[in-house]
């Protein structure tokens, strides 16, 4: 069987969530040379080439992650389902434990899986300063490296791959504290009050806030909201309170929609208004503060 090439870091279980009438998203990239918004399908939106491949320096490769994330994909699909069924119904979906479970590792994985937050953790040129670091402290105490080897491991290709294996390996590990955190707190859903409104999506789809002092997720302050829908997000809640639901209203909605382009380098929705109003944000880096 053929190993996926094109590697959706924002999976289309949510992304055909978005679409309009048309089955279509409009999309707003910050790296685009156009700098406008443009129309677009799922299949086509918020993916990158075997991101989640781990490329050895022999050429080999290994699919594994994607593999792993698909049947999560697969597993969380109808929890979704089931979620945006009953929110719109005004209705609590009262997920049970296993549900729970997956939705938790799904969410977890939403907000770390993306290139986004990988290149705000650990941006390219730091990586290459980090290459450099360590070749000289390996030829101080190990070895001298040559010129040669030097220059083939600080070339583009060689970091690109490097930097990238760190990306996938670190995914494969899944925190248990952070698991634990999630669990402990409740879920909360938000739903769109106006039907004129909507939620978009965007390149690095978990937003959070909290106290700039504090902004641990164990502190029943901090909020951390993932849309999957366009009338609809998921996010942690209370301590005390298994589930809640509460409505947005348009100044929340749009408070959401602008915390979202912010941090992110592309957004997509079903309104090219919506999108085209909000490109100005995109990837400006300024993290609104809740409180």
């Amino acid at each position: 069987m053929s190993k996926p090439k094109r590697h959706h870091f924002v999976p289309q279980l949510l992304q055909k969530r978005f679409v309009n009438n048309d089955g279509k998203l409009w999309a707003f990239d910050r790296r685009s040379p156009s700098g406008a918004p443009y129309s677009t399908y799922p299949n086509d939106a918020l993916l990158e080439g075997q991101l989640y491949t781990v490329k050895e320096a022999d050429g080999s490769q290994n699919a594994e992650l994607e593999s792993w994330f698909s049947r999560l994909e697969s597993e969380a699909a109808p929890i979704v389902d089931k979620m945006v069924a009953s929110v719109r119904a005004k209705r609590l979906p009262h997920l049970n434990l296993s549900e729970r479970t997956t939705w938790d590792r799904f969410f977890l994985q939403q907000w770390r899986r993306v290139p986004d937050l990988f290149e705000s953790l650990l941006p390219s040129e730091q990586f290459k300063k980090d290459v450099m670091e360590l070749l000289d402290e390996f030829d101080t105490v190990l070895r001298p490296v040559s010129a040669e080897e030097r220059q083939r491991l600080l070339q583009k290709s060689e970091l690109k791959r490097m930097r990238g294996n760190v990306f996938a390996t670190t995914l494969l590990e899944e925190s248990e504290e952070a698991l634990d955190l999630l669990g402990s707190r409740g879920l909360a859903f938000l739903r769109v009050k106006n039907p004129h409104k909507s939620i978009i999506l965007a390149s690095r789809p978990v937003v959070r806030w909290g106290f700039k002092d504090n902004p641990h997720l164990s502190d029943p302050r901090t909020e951390m909201w993932l849309p999957i829908s366009a009338d609809i997000a998921v996010g942690v809640g209370r301590y005390d309170v298994p589930e809640f639901l509460r409505e947005l209203t348009d100044s929340e909605t749009r408070f959401l929609n602008e915390g979202l382009a912010r941090q992110s380098s592309q957004i997509v929705g079903r309104s090219f208004e919506l999108i085209n109003s909000l490109r100005r944000f995109v990837g400006d880096g300024q993290v609104s503060n809740r409180y």
